[in-house]
C-alpha cells in the first residue's frame, strides 16, 4: 500500500512559506531521510522547529501532527498489503464494523443451505430482505433478513471506513 507524505517545517509553514518535500513511506531513518532536510537543529543537535504533514496521499486519513516515526512503522507493517480490503480481511476483530458479517454470494444455494435450518426460515429471510442473485455478497441486516450488495458497494463500504480499519490494524499489531 502506497503512503506518501509532504512534510514541511512548521515554523516556515506558519510564516506562509511552503517548504518540504514529498516522501514515500516507509523510509530507513525518519530523521535522516526526512526531518534533517527540512528542520534546523541548534548547537546541541536538537530540532529548533517542529514539522507538519501538510499533505498526504494514502487510502486513510493522516493527521497533520501525526507522529512521523509511528506513521513510518505503520507504513512498514502495511508494505505487504495492496488495498484497505486486504488489511480488513486480515483483521482478527471485525465486529466493530457494520459490514463485519458479509459473505461471498457466488453460490447462493450453498450459502442458504449452510445458514438456515429450514427452507421456510430461508424464504422468510429472503422475502423480508432485498436479494439480487446477481450481487456478489450477502449479509444479514439488523432484522435478520438477507441483503445483497455488489462488489463495488462492498469495497465502497470498506473504503469509507479505511481510517477505522487502519486504527484497528494498529491496535492488533501494537503499532
Amino acid at each position: 500500500m502506497e503512503i506518501k507524505v509532504f512534510v514541511s517545517n512548521l515554523g516556515l509553514y506558519n510564516d506562509g512559506i511552503i517548504n518540504g518535500e514529498w516522501k514515500s513511506l516507509p523510509v530507513k531513518d525518519v530523521h535522516r531521510d526526512i526531518l534533517d532536510k527540512i528542520i534546523q537543529k541548534d548547537e546541541k543537535g536538537l530540532y529548533i522547529n517542529d514539522f507538519i504533514i501538510s499533505d498526504y496521499e494514502a487510502p486513510f486519513e493522516i493527521d497533520q501532527y501525526e507522529n512521523l516515526e509511528a506513521l513510518n512503522n505503520l507504513a512498514k507493517a502495511l508494505e505487504n498489503y495492496e488495498t484497505i480490503k486486504n488489511v480488513y480481511d486480515e483483521l482478527d476483530d471485525r465486529d466493530r464494523f457494520a459490514f463485519s458479517e458479509v459473505y461471498s454470494f457466488k453460490d447462493p444455494e450453498e450459502f442458504i443451505n449452510n445458514s438456515f435450518s429450514s427452507p421456510y426460515e430461508a424464504a422468510m429471510a429472503v422475502g423480508r430482505g432485498h436479494v439480487n442473485l446477481n450481487d456478489d455478497y450477502v449479509y444479514f441486516n439488523g432484522y435478520g433478513n438477507l441483503e445483497t450488495i455488489s462488489e463495488a458497494e462492498y469495497l465502497k463500504k470498506i473504503n469509507e471506513n479505511a481510517t477505522e480499519i487502519i486504527e484497528e490494524f494498529r491496535l492488533e499489531n501494537q503499532i
